[in-house]
């Protein structure tokens, strides 16, 4: 029998690695060919978008407050996802915008920033909770339950603190996905303009606060 590896954190000099994998697994995500305006954007700007993701969550976790989870086989960096706690009072810190602004030029950033302005409409406030804004896996090692593994250890994590999660989902499949592990809808649709993607919130309670995958969301704002 094969051992599966395990899911491991992120460290500071694996940035440029982690982010390699997250540039990867959204080279075909529809949320980015509508902020970055095309695939051939995609492909010269998606790299240097997400490092000071990688980065501000590198850092949140050295103080409890994020975490970076990877997936290694035989060296090569297979999946990976960013975790961050959220107080849910509107305030949070975040990634240099900066860094961002470069990575995108000024087309793609005021893309970015009405994506931004969207999905902070939507994310739950009033309440501590997990917030994963990327996860991924690259393309080889898709289909091979990576992604899943690194779900299922940090919700595990989740469940045993009692802290509730939250997500937008960027397809249907994942939306289907998520949907198996508890998550449900927090609300309507992002509707991107100019007809671009949707994404779907969703919020997940902890094992101890749910009833089956039909709970009433007791403790949620609404």
């Amino acid at each position: 029998m094969t051992d599966i590896p395990a899911v491991r954190q992120g460290t500071d000099e694996a940035a440029p690695s982690i982010a390699a994998v997250l540039d990867a697994a959204f080279r075909c995500d529809q949320v980015s060919l509508w902020v970055m305006g095309s695939p051939s954007e995609v492909a010269r700007r998606q790299l240097s978008f997400f490092l000071p993701f990688v980065e501000y969550v590198l850092a949140q976790q050295r103080s409890g407050r994020g975490e970076v989870q990877i997936r290694r086989d035989n060296g090569e960096y297979a999946g990976a996802a960013l975790w961050l706690v959220l107080t849910g009072q509107g305030d949070e810190p975040g990634p240099d915008m900066a860094k961002i602004a470069e990575a995108l030029g000024e087309e793609g950033f005021e893309r970015f920033m009405v994506l931004d302005e969207l999905m902070h409409k939507h994310h739950p406030v009033g309440m501590r909770h997990a917030y994963l804004p990327f996860i991924g896996v690259t393309p080889h090692r898709q289909s091979q339950g990576i992604g899943q593994q690194l779900l299922r250890a940090k919700l595990a994590k989740l469940d045993e603190a009692g802290v509730p999660a939250y997500l937008e989902a960027t397809s249907r499949r994942s939306r289907d996905l998520y949907e198996e592990y508890g998550f449900e809808p927090h609300g309507p649709e992002v509707v991107l303009p100019g007809g671009g993607p949707l994404l779907w919130p969703m919020r997940r309670q902890p094992d101890q606060y749910r009833s089956g995958t039909n709970s009433r969301w007791a403790g949620w704002p609404s």
